[in-house]
C-alpha cells in the first residue's frame, strides 16, 4: 500500500501530477498496489485533483476525517465532531482572540465561513460568509476552522490546543488557520482504517508527505520518504528522503520498489 500526501507530495508546484509520475503510478495500480491519497483538503477541493488520477484507490481527506472513492466522491468513512462541542471550541478560540475569524466545514461539504476564513479557503464554488458561523453549527461537523490574523499560525494552533474542551484537539493541516476537530482523527488513523479493512499491517505501507500534518502519517507507515522540498522536521524524522516534487520524487521512489 502507498499513502501519498497531495500538495508539495504528489502535486508539482504548478498544483499538477507530471505525466511520468502518471506512468508509474499507474503502473503500480495495475500491479496490485493499492494507492491511497492523504490530504487536509477539504472533500470538493481533493475532487478537483483526485477525479482525475485513476491510479488512486481511496481518498483520506480533511486530514482523515472523511475517506471516499474518487470514482464516485462517495464517501466511506466520517469521523464528525458533536455539535455541543464544536460550538464550544469556536467560542473558545473566540474567547481567548475575539478578533478571530471562525468557519464551520459539514459532511455534506457545505460550509459556513466569516469573512477571514473565506479570504484563506479556496473553494471553487462562492460561499455566501456569515457573521457569526457559531450560530450554524448543526449536524455532522467535521472541522471548526479559525483564524487569527494577530497571532503566529503555530502558536496560535498551540495555544488553542491548550484550551479546548475535552475531546477537541487542534491542528494545522497546510492552510493558514487552525482546525479544531476531534482528538485522534489524522492522516494515520484514516490510514489504518483502510489498510486493516484491506488486510495490510502499516509495515506493508510506504508513505509519502512533505508537512506538519504528515507527521502522524510517516511515524505510523512502515517505510517514510519525505520530499526534499518538505519542512526540516519532516526530513530528519523519515527513513529516506527523495527528490523534490518537481523532480518527480515520489515516482522515483514507486519505480524503485517496482523493480
Amino acid at each position: 500500500m502507498v499513502a501519498v500526501d497531495l500538495d508539495g507530495t504528489l502535486l508539482n508546484s504548478s498544483g499538477r501530477v507530471s505525466e511520468r509520475t502518471r506512468e508509474i503510478m499507474g503502473r503500480a495500480h495495475r500491479s496490485g498496489v493499492l494507492v491511497v491519497a492523504a490530504t487536509g483538503r477539504p472533500r470538493p477541493m481533493a475532487r478537483w485533483i483526485t477525479d482525475d488520477l485513476e491510479f488512486i484507490s481511496y481518498v483520506v481527506c480533511h486530514n482523515g476525517a472523511q475517506t471516499y472513492l474518487p470514482d464516485d466522491g462517495r464517501v466511506i468513512h466520517t469521523r464528525s465532531l458533536d455539535p455541543e462541542l464544536a460550538r464550544t471550541a469556536g467560542l473558545a478560540a473566540r474567547e481567548f482572540a475575539p478578533e478571530v475569524s471562525l468557519g464551520v466545514e459539514h459532511s455534506d461539504d457545505s460550509h459556513h465561513l466569516e469573512a477571514g476564513v473565506a479570504a484563506l479557503l479556496p473553494l471553487r464554488s462562492e460561499t455566501p460568509t456569515v457573521v457569526d458561523a457559531m450560530e450554524h453549527v448543526a449536524g455532522d461537523v467535521l472541522k471548526v476552522l479559525a483564524h487569527s490574523a494577530g497571532h503566529d499560525l503555530h502558536e496560535f494552533v498551540a495555544a488553542l490546543g491548550e484550551i479546548m474542551p475535552e475531546g477537541v484537539e487542534s491542528a494545522h493541516a497546510g492552510l493558514p488557520f487552525a482546525e479544531l476537530g476531534p482528538v485522534g482523527v489524522s492522516k494515520a488513523s484514516a490510514l489504518d482504517r483502510l489498510a486493516r479493512d484491506h488486510g495490510f499491517d502499516a509495515s506493508e505501507v510506504v508513505a509519502f508527505g512533505d508537512g506538519h500534518n504528515d507527521t502522524e502519517m510517516l511515524r505510523w507507515a512502515g517505510w517514510s520518504v519525505a520530499m526534499a522540498n518538505g519542512d526540516p522536521e519532516i526530513r530528519e524524522g523519515a527513513h529516506e528522503v527523495t527528490l523534490t516534487n518537481d523532480e518527480d520524487g515520489v515516482a522515483a521512489v514507486v519505480e524503485r520498489f517496482l523493480a
